[in-house]
């Protein structure tokens, strides 16, 4: 059987490393397929090559080779004729940081995307935030499926974190990560909040736009020793997040976390804030000041330290991605279930 990821990108966080993650899964029993529609040129033109971008989504709801597509929220612009099977995965939903021209063009582009999705044989959220959103719309076969994470990456010893410090400089003084370098993630207003304070102020990633603080492009066991080796996490995405993985990232590596709580990120808030006990509020004192006492900042949240309970561990992600995917390829297996389930309770055998 014939599976294709559409996708717009190929980087390996967010949104794009759950994609990688489901690939992966799936790629252990069927034939799997990655085909990228985005940007092909990486300056400041970029925004000239939307019409190829558009064209290349087309030409992808046309190809008859594959049993089952999924796609991305923007990919699902178009999608495949029956008999092939269509799976759209949505992460977020907010134009509000885009470039004005394609921030209106998106806005119109939605409508068809929204419509695209209601017939999608199966929509995947990673959070309750953006389930009870399209819930609510009135759509169908709706699934959350949590972000998953393999525990063991999440241990660290003391000589790993201090090599870490040692190798890029950060000894000496806290390190504060304000999260992946692009506007997006709030990391502009963070550090021109916390500049003045006397901190290692870092930012992660391909830099996407040009600030001050110092910017580490990892690989992600040295950006997970990054998260592990900081003293505080900020995290003020001006977006609707679909989750915020760097949020759950830092909180399995035990370390505070300051947000903003959008979209998303708020699932991670409502579980844990009441954790976030007095001792960790007076440690980042100083912090915390700086947000509270800035009128243009937005409304910030603390989220606890203490590991999360929301998520999937990586074992039971590939058992629930493969569940899908068998009970969509093969509906009779669905009503089996529901008949057993059925004469289960008639016997009075509870399930």
């Amino acid at each position: 059987m014939k599976i294709s990821l559409i996708g717009t990108t190929n980087r390996n966080y967010g949104g794009d490393a759950y994609e990688n993650m489901i690939a992966e899964v799936l790629s252990k029993e069927f034939d799997v397929k990655f085909i990228s529609t985005g940007v092909k040129i990486k300056n400041k033109f970029k925004y000239l090559e939307a019409p190829f971008i558009l064209w290349r989504i087309f030409k992808t709801s046309r190809k008859k080779e594959f049993d089952v597509i999924i796609r991305n929220f923007t990919t699902s612009l178009c999608l495949n004729k029956k008999p092939v099977k269509n799976i759209a995965i949505i992460h977020h939903i907010d134009n509000s940081t885009q470039f004005f021209i394609i921030g209106i063009i998106r806005f119109f582009l939605e409508k068809i995307i929204f419509c695209n999705i209601k017939k999608c044989d199966i929509v995947v959220t990673i959070s309750k935030c953006w389930e009870n959103y399209f819930k609510q719309k009135g759509y169908k076969n709706i699934y959350r499926i949590y972000n998953a994470f393999n525990l063991d990456d999440f241990k660290f010893t003391i000589e790993e974190i201090e090599l870490l410090k040692k190798k890029y400089n950060l000894t000496e003084k806290p390190i504060v990560y304000i999260g992946n370098c692009q506007k997006a993630k709030g990391v502009l207003e963070s550090y021109n909040i916390l500049k003045d304070l006397d901190v290692h102020l870092v930012t992660s990633g391909k830099p996407r736009i040009k600030i001050s603080a110092r910017n580490l492009e990892l690989n992600y066991r040295d950006y997970l020793l990054l998260l592990r080796s900081s003293s505080v996490v900020v995290a003020m995405s001006k977006f609707k997040e679909g989750w915020n993985r760097t949020v759950h990232e830092a909180m399995l590596c035990k370390t505070p976390v300051i947000g903003s709580g959008t979209g998303g990120m708020r699932t991670h808030s409502q579980t844990h804030l009441s954790t976030f006990t007095k001792r960790h509020i007076r440690g980042h004192a100083k912090i915390i000041k700086k947000y509270s006492g800035n009128s243009r900042s937005q409304k910030f949240l603390l989220v606890s330290f203490f590991p999360p309970k929301i998520y999937v561990q990586l074992s039971n992600f590939k058992n629930i991605i493969m569940n899908k995917i068998k009970l969509l390829l093969n509906p009779e297996i669905k009503k089996d279930i529901k008949l057993i389930k059925e004469t289960l309770r008639r016997e009075g055998i509870k399930i």
